[in-house]
């Protein structure tokens, strides 16, 4: 029995700390209309706030993709950058011109009343050479020899030189217009021609081209036409 009192009053000893330094247990300890919190009595003021929570900020939107839409085409070729038709561009040209030996038959069959039997042989040249982007001068020689049965046989030469404006900054590529001077082919003479028309030129080289125009020489002003085909270097 002495050692069970012995033992209730230890754990009494024990205690009895805690209780002491707490001042209440529930609110009905406390007078007035203070409140036990965490074993002392406070006035309502002054209990102890939570901890604000801390809000975790929403995650930022994803970034919207720049959509980038390409340029619209234009129908003209891209004008090209100062200094890239230097580097870039084959300026020369040298041409037949098929059309002129048609146009030498034509003729000799025109003439076949005053001339029976005539033939007109005609061949004709170009050399071009670009010297801007939009402009180049050329030179045409235009041998003919006409032929008439029993003799009379005759040599004629037609040389021009001219110079072309390229609309688009390609030359020798491309529409153009222009003119030429000097002794006119088939024997016409002295005479001047304006003209125009498209040169089209492949990678590789290969040059065609189609023009048309007005001469006007001493037998008057009529209509021509050519064809060319060539090599671009």
């Amino acid at each position: 029995m002495s050692h069970a009192i012995r033992a209730l009053l230890a754990l009494s000893i024990l205690a009895a700390p805690g209780a002491a330094l707490a001042q209440c247990t529930k609110d009905s300890d406390c007078k007035g209309d203070r409140v036990c919190e965490r074993g002392a009595c406070v006035s309502p003021g002054e209990r102890a706030e939570a901890p604000p929570q801390q809000l975790t900020p929403p995650p930022p939107p994803p970034e919207r993709q720049q959509i980038v839409r390409a340029p619209a085409r234009s129908p003209f070729p891209p004008a090209r950058p100062p200094g890239e038709w230097e580097v870039t561009s084959r300026k020369n040209i040298v041409a037949f011109n098929a059309l002129a030996t048609v146009q030498g038959y034509l003729l000799a069959l025109q003439l076949q009343n005053n001339f029976p039997g005539l033939s007109i042989t005609q061949f004709s040249f170009l050399y071009e050479r670009a010297i801007a982007p939009n402009l180049s001068i050329y030179g045409v020689l235009s041998p003919n020899y006409w032929a008439v049965p029993g003799g009379n046989n005759a040599f004629y030469m037609g040389a021009t030189l001219g110079m072309k404006f390229y609309f688009f900054n390609e030359a020798p590529s491309g529409f153009w217009i222009g003119g030429e001077t000097g002794n006119l082919a088939l024997d016409i003479g002295p005479g001047l021609i304006l003209e125009g028309g498209y040169q089209f030129i492949l990678d590789f080289g290969l040059q065609l081209g189609i023009a048309g125009g007005l001469a006007i020489s001493q037998f008057g002003p009529g209509l021509g036409y050519g064809g060319t085909i060539g090599w671009n270097f």
